[in-house]
Formats: structure tokens, C-alpha cells, sequence
């Protein structure tokens, strides 16, 4: 599964087992390959929710914490902590379900990772060897988990279409829920310039805009296949076409951010320009066109856009926002970091990423009402003819 992530020095993206780190200073780049093989004072992961020794695909995600000197991958059921500048592995923990989102605190001293089961575990960042404390749980599967900049709340998404705010690290004490989605809520972000304001994106094609503290709705925007806003009456559900995979954002000014999102099955990112706040917010709408389908997008500092791509091979694009329109990068030394990253990806022709989760994701429905008449119409028909031929017979 490709993921990046990023800080001002380093940018990392890993895909499946693999890592690939480009300092952006020093203009190395590195590759990593993870050997996930469980620690011998571990507890054992092994579950019978399904035999992973029989699956082809590896989910990975990952993490860089804020203050740059930590880095976190989860493949699997493993959980691996690094320091990032030596590149050095610190830790390497077992999980007892698949991580489908990990993410450092603001203050970088833990982990917060949320499952497939639905649970989210905290891993201790200065006690490497620890394992996670369960501090929440939903009943479907999580798959987004972010923290307030104060760490004030906590705030998940899962796949029946609820956001949940808790409190953290308490997160038994739930503070509210935002609920409006009509399928699963794939991405959250705080809106940059206003971080009171949640942002989330779903299967159902929309972005929502939350006073997440309140759990009120502020505005609604839908994606078309046009990508211009549409009426939620000329969609259809359940069409994977509609479904926003993933999101990321950036502060262009005191009251105006960048959000980006790319659509299922769509070659291109499409850019909301959010201006003011919550009493008074304003979008603009711009389209960036691609080649091929991007995998997943990460906004960097100075506004510049990092796609991952994939049709031959894997490989990642850089571009620079200009007010109006994202461009392809100018700068020399971007531009060699990205020919250096695409010369280690030429070789990778397959992988996974969160857009081939999209069908799954959509639940699946049943017509009983439907088949429960024709069966019925049925028995009445015969029954009309039993009695037409019972009345003939005896005229």
C-alpha cells in the first residue's frame, strides 16, 4: 500500500515493504527494505480473523512526526519506530490487528494508531518497547485518526459513516459525533488557517465542513465527475467513481488553505481554495490534469504538491502552486530529488494503494422486498389459475 509523508527536511514514501527516504537538503536519497519479523519479547499477533499468510496484499502506512526526528511505519501487524536523520530503527512492535492509519501526536512523544477492528492504540514514543494502551474503539473499521494541535481531541472516522471527537488521551469521554456521510469517511484534515474547522471526505463524494467541537455541519461540497459542485440528487450510490480516496492540505494565507483531494478512477487532483471562517467560508474550485491516475498526494512547505503515479511503474511528480493553478516545479534541486526517487521506482511494477480499497468498502445491498412480491405475485397467479380451472370444471 503507498503512502507518503513528510516533513520540512525529508520527504518518505513507502510502498508495501519498502521505504524510500529523500533528504531534501542533503539531496540523498535511500532505500530501505523492512524485514517485519516479530520481536522475541513481543506478545504473538497471530489471530484467526484471517490467514495472512495467504493474502498477496501488504497494507503499509506511515508517519514522520512534526518535530522531524521520527519516523513510524506500520506493515501489517508490525509497527516499526525510527530515528529518522540516521535512519536507525529503534523499535519494532507487534500489533494485534492490521494498522489501516498511523500518526505521531503534536508533541511527538506518542503513536496513535487505528485497526481495521476498529480499535486505536497508543504507543509510547519515549518507552520504545512498550506495547499500545487501547484508549477507544468503534464497531466498524477505522480509517482515519487525527489529533488536535492542543491534544485536546482526538478525532476518528470509520466505515459506517461516523466521525467520532473524543477527548485525549481520555477517549472514553466522547465529546461529540459529526454525522451526515452516507457512506464510509475516507480522509480528515483540519482546515490550516482555521483548526476548529474538520474536513472529511467520503465514498459518497462529498467534503464536509464540521465545527467538529460542536459537531455541526458548516457546508457540504460534491464532487462530480466534472469535477464541479453538483446536486446530491444527481448522484448515484454506491458508484465507486464517486468516492474521494485521499485528501491533504496547506495555508496559503491568515484566512485562505489549499485542500486537495483525488476521486476514484479520475487522472487528476482537484484543489479547493477555502477562504475565511466558519461564519463565512468561501471556495474556489481548480482542476490539476495528470497522465495517469495519482495514488496519493501529500501538500509540502512553500505550497508544493507531491503526486505518486502509477501506470507502467511507480513514480512521483512534484508541482508548485502559482495562485491560480499548480505548475511543474522549477526549482533544480526538486526537480533532481524527484529524477533521483523515480530512478529507484522504475522497477516497481505493482503495487497496492488505498483506491483498490474503494469497492470493498462500499457495503453490499439486498432486494428482499423485491424477490418476497415477484414470490407472491407468483402464488397469487396460481392460485387465480387453480380457481378458474376449479370453476370451469364445474360449469
Amino acid at each position: 500500500m503507498v503512502s507518503l509523508s513528510y516533513n520540512n527536511q525529508t520527504i518518505a514514501l513507502t510502498f508495501d515493504d519498502k521505504m524510500i527516504f529523500a533528504y531534501l537538503q542533503s539531496k540523498n536519497i535511500i532505500v530501505v527494505v523492512e524485514k517485519n519479523t516479530a520481536p522475541s519479547s513481543g506478545p504473538d499477533n497471530r489471530d484467526n480473523d484471517e490467514d495472512d499468510s495467504k493474502k498477496t496484499v501488504t497494507y503499509s502506512t506511515s508517519d514522520v512526526s512534526k518535530c522531524g526526528a521520527f519516523f513510524v511505519f506500520a506493515c501489517g501487524k508490525y509497527l516499526s519506530l525510527w530515528k529518522l536523520m540516521k535512519l536507525k530503527l529503534i523499535s519494532n512492535r507487534c500489533l494485534q490487528k492490521r494498522a489501516n492509519k498511523v500518526r505521531f501526536s503534536p508533541n511527538c512523544d506518542s503513536i496513535v494508531v487505528a485497526d481495521k477492528s476498529g480499535d486505536v492504540f497508543l504507543f509510547s514514543v519515549k518507552n520504545p518497547l512498550d506495547p499500545g494502551i487501547l484508549i477507544l474503539g468503534h464497531l466498524s473499521m477505522l480509517l482515519d485518526v487525527i489529533v488536535s494541535p492542543d491534544e485536546q481531541f482526538i478525532i476518528t472516522c470509520d466505515r459506517d459513516e461516523k466521525i467520532r471527537v473524543s477527548l485525549y488521551p481520555n477517549a472514553y469521554n466522547i465529546q461529540t459525533y459529526c454525522l451526515g456521510h452516507e457512506e464510509f469517511v475516507t480522509s480528515l484534515q483540519l482546515l490550516p488557517h482555521s483548526q476548529d474547522i474538520l474536513i472529511s471526505t467520503s465514498g459518497d463524494g462529498s467534503v464536509k465542513l464540521w465545527d467538529f467541537k460542536k459537531g455541526n455541519l458548516i457546508q457540504t461540497i460534491y464532487c462530480s465527475p466534472t469535477s464541479n459542485a453538483t446536486n446530491h440528487e444527481d448522484r448515484q450510490s454506491n458508484d465507486p467513481t464517486n468516492a474521494i480516496v485521499t485528501s491533504s492540505s496547506a495555508q496559503l494565507k491568515n484566512d485562505e488553505s489549499l485542500v486537495c483531494f483525488t476521486v476514484n478512477e479520475r487522472k487528476c487532483v482537484v484543489i479547493f481554495k477555502i477562504k475565511g471562517w466558519s461564519d463565512n467560508i468561501t471556495h474556489e474550485e481548480y482542476t490539476l490534469t495528470l497522465e495517469s491516475e495519482p495514488i496519493d498526494i501529500l501538500m509540502g512547505d512553500e505550497n508544493i504538491l507531491w503526486v505518486v503515479l502509477f501506470e507502467e511503474h511507480l513514480r512521483v511528480e512534484a508541482f508548485t502552486w502559482d495562485n491560480t493553478s499548480f505548475k511543474s516545479i522549477e526549482n533544480v534541486v526538486l526537480s533532481e530529488i524527484v529524477s533521483s526517487i523515480n530512478k529507484d521506482l522504475i522497477n516497481v511494477k505493482k503495487v497496492t494503494s488505498k483506491k483498490d480499497m474503494i469497492p470493498l468498502l462500499f457495503k453490499r445491498s439486498f432486494d428482499n422486498v423485491k424477490d418476497y412480491l415477484k414470490r407472491k405475485n407468483d402464488r397469487l397467479c396460481d392460485q387465480n389459475e387453480k380457481k378458474i380451472k376449479i370453476d370451469t370444471s364445474d360449469s
